[in-house]
């Protein structure tokens, strides 16, 4: 697929070396962006993560159906409404397993920001588990 214009948000010039994949997300219905930027130099949070692999996975025709139960976790409830689908998606995909808070609690951590090392691990479960 051809790259695309990012300028479609205001945070993301002509020249930036991201332009190009910014823009053909969005034309693919990847990204969507948030109040007009795409926040290019924000961190990602988790549940954001999840919803762009989701999306990348649906536009590529990777089978989605696979899905899991938010149940278990027990900050489930601060799931964004834009983020579940994706949540359960990589939940029962095995991209997202959870976290273990102070209290014992298994929490999803849905607004939190992905370490590097997070990252680096949903995606590898991604190109392995995702087809």
């Amino acid at each position: 697929a051809k790259a695309g214009n990012g300028t479609v948000f205001s945070d993301v010039k002509a020249g930036d070396w991201f332009n190009a994949a910014i823009g053909w997300a969005y034309e693919n219905g990847i990204v969507n962006g948030y109040g007009g930027s795409f926040g290019a130099q924000n961190n990602i949070t988790r549940q954001d993560m999840a919803t762009i692999l989701y999306r990348y996975a649906k536009q590529a025709g990777y089978d989605v159906s696979k899905t899991a139960s938010l149940d278990k976790f027990s900050d489930a409830g601060s799931v964004a409404d834009y983020a579940v689908d994706a949540m359960r998606w990589a939940i029962g995909m095995g991209l997202i397993n959870g976290t273990m808070d102070a209290q014992g609690n298994i929490t999803l951590d849905p607004a939190g920001n992905a370490s590097r090392s997070q990252v680096a691990a949903i995606m590898t479960r991604f190109v392995r588990n995702a087809r």
